[in-house]
């Protein structure tokens, strides 16, 4: 059925008078459409190809956007490409604090003087260990070649940041001491790279909610479930601290464009 439909979509695109990113800004409104827009998110299906050297063949060395814009297809700019990590130790480190900053954030990530780093790298393994005036935490975070072969982008947190409940507490002070500085010049080259051929939205966070975040990256996720029980109060604390990010980046960072 899938490929019927992709195939009607190609015998009637000049039919049509809407672009994609038309179509969407039509969706999220609520507005009609000329047509449902298609925009199949295709990152992993491609890492995973990628890596493994088995494009198809019409589209080996090719890009993602441009398989999506030769099939027809319009491009997806919800979810970050998280290749970008393996361009720094830095970018890496951050992961275990569940925070990413691709190439289309409209914000970069700075600590305060408080704040120490130490990061090691050792064959696929990265270690970030975080020292602040309430105490040190660390990590350890994998990115095999097995995960890369299986379209697995960014790495694996072996090692969690909190390994007993009071270290809540100076993982919070980590987020009390981030800065967010305005950064749109990556974003806007994405929106220029786009087009009409989609809408672009700036990563901010890999999960949905600050209690998520806390749930997903921080904690053991069994951990979690035992601590929000035993200790409500203090989880929700943390998700408060954590909940800056949502607050802050608007105001830092899409103001700006």
């Amino acid at each position: 059925m899938g490929s019927i439909i992709i195939l009607y979509a190609k015998l009637h695109m000049n039919k049509w008078s809407m672009t994609y990113k038309e179509r969407m800004l039509a969706a999220i409104k609520g507005e009609q459409a000329d047509v449902i827009p298609f925009a199949p998110r295709m990152d992993l299906w491609y890492a995973a190809h990628q890596a493994a050297g088995t494009l198809p063949d019409p589209y080996k060395g090719s890009s993602m956007d441009t398989i999506c814009r030769s099939e027809g297809w319009g491009l997806y700019k919800v979810t970050a490409d998280y290749q970008y990590l393996q361009e720094s130790l830095e970018a890496k480190a951050l992961v275990c604090l569940g925070l990413f900053t691709p190439h289309a954030t409209v914000y970069r990530i700075e600590f305060s003087s408080d704040i120490d780093i130490d990061i090691r790298s050792e064959g696929d393994t990265v270690r970030a260990a975080f020292h602040t005036p309430a105490g040190t935490v660390s990590a350890e975070m994998a990115h095999t070649e097995q995960l890369k072969r299986e379209g697995v982008t960014y790495p694996w947190v072996s090692e969690r940041l909190i390994k007993k409940f009071e270290d809540w507490k100076i993982v919070a002070s980590l987020f009390e001491n981030i800065k967010l500085v305005p950064y749109v010049d990556g974003y806007l080259q994405w929106v220029a790279d786009t087009g009409d051929d989609g809408l672009v939205a700036s990563p901010a966070c890999d999960a949905s909610s600050p209690m998520h975040h806390i749930q997903k990256f921080l904690f053991d996720p069994t951990d979690f479930y035992i601590y929000y029980r035993k200790h409500p109060s203090q989880i929700e604390a943390f998700a408060c601290i954590r909940l800056f990010l949502k607050e802050t980046i608007p105001k830092r960072g899409l103001n700006h464009l």
